[in-house]
């Protein structure tokens, strides 16, 4: 026998907005709304990395088909390779396929690379600490080598010289082999 379904005065649960086609549906919009709201606004998002390919699948969840494909390009420019190496395919997703903007995405993430005609008049691309390396090191590390972690004090990942220091020691950590490319590169500099 099931046990009763639980009060709503229990749940302390906002009233189902107007024009919901359940309670369900209006719950689940409403938890997804204070999820969002919860990260973007606590105090742990403050300090902490929060990855763009989550807060896309967020707001895809919410149905803001828009603001989900900016976050997914973020996470592309942020090269979140192992998020985004699975947008061709992630069920996740089937709500953008056909979106020009999406669809205009997966080509750019699977286009075939380009082949040089003399890599030696090629200039590698500097890499960005604080764009490119900081928010790898913020979703592996944190939270101890971050503001208020258990390392930081010895070992802190913000800063620059802290990375230059321990080289490929990081790699401990890190096993993706693009971010390692990107620590690299950026440790060659």
């Amino acid at each position: 026998m099931r046990p009763p379904p639980p009060k709503r005065a229990l749940l302390k649960c906002p009233p189902p907005p107007r024009g919901a086609a359940s309670a369900s549906d209006a719950l689940n919009a409403t938890a997804a709304k204070l999820l969002i709201e919860n990260i973007c606004l606590s105090e742990e998002a403050k300090s902490r990395y929060v990855a763009a390919y989550s807060f896309g699948l967020m707001y895809l969840a919410l149905g803001d088909k828009e603001r989900a494909i900016d976050e997914i390009e973020r996470a592309y420019r942020e090269r979140a390779g192992e998020d985004i190496d699975g947008i061709k395919v992630d069920p996740m997703l089937d709500d953008l396929r056909g979106n020009p903007r999406f669809e205009a995405l997966v080509q750019k993430v699977f286009a075939p690379k380009k082949a040089e005609a003399s890599s030696s008049l090629m200039v590698p691309a500097k890499v960005d600490f604080a764009t490119q390396v900081r928010p790898i090191l913020e979703y592996r590390c944190t939270p101890c080598h971050f503001a208020g972690g258990t390392m930081y004090k010895r070992l802190p990942f913000d800063r620059q010289e802290t990375i230059k220091t321990l080289g490929t020691k990081l790699f401990s950590r890190i096993k993706d082999e693009e971010e390692r490319r990107l620590i690299r590169e950026f440790l060659a500099q």
